[in-house]
């Protein structure tokens, strides 16, 4: 598996191994996805996902739940979000 940031010149790839992992650049994306992981097992592995969007083109929200263990993020506007190439 690799995942990429490459707005930061960083990656990470997990190899075939247990436990194998290699890591480039300035951010550490590996440690950002076990952060994201670590949060997901707390909040009880929530399978399902709620975007609320307003009317006004305001902001986005997606929430896993209700609670104080609940995911929830704002969605960067669209004109800052990542595109990929055409």
């Amino acid at each position: 598996m690799t995942i990429v940031a490459p707005e930061d010149d960083s990656w990470a790839v997990a190899g075939p191994g247990h436990g194998t992992v290699r890591v480039h650049g300035p951010r550490d994306v590996w440690a950002e996805l076990q952060d994201v992981h670590a949060r997901w097992e707390q909040a009880g592995r929530p399978t399902a996902y709620r975007v609320e969007l307003s009317d006004g083109g305001g902001p986005q929200h997606v929430v896993s739940g209700a609670g104080p263990k609940a995911l929830a993020w704002t969605l960067p506007p669209i004109g800052l979000a990542p595109h990929g190439a055409p």
